[in-house]
């Protein structure tokens, strides 16, 4: 907006014209940055109840120790 006094009924016009411009994209840019957080909720929430629903399908590690594994005596430093 300009910083001096309107000279006239046109330039007063264009600068309330030019305010309600920049007020009503503040709350279009303030709305979707709602509706952003919002997504992102549903998202994680819906994250969260797959997670929590899901059967584990992987069992533990099996290892059958053998002789080529290191154990205690075996000296690290080689």
């Amino acid at each position: 907006m300009t910083q001096r006094p309107a000279r006239s009924s046109r330039e007063l016009m264009e600068q309330v014209s030019y305010m309600v411009n920049q007020v009503t994209q503040m709350h279009v840019l303030a709305a979707q940055e709602q509706r952003a957080h919002e997504v992102e909720e549903r998202a994680y929430d819906a994250l969260e109840t797959w997670l929590l629903n899901l059967e584990p399908t992987v069992a533990p590690a099996e290892h059958s120790w053998g002789d080529n594994d290191l154990d205690a005596s075996d000296e690290l430093d080689r």
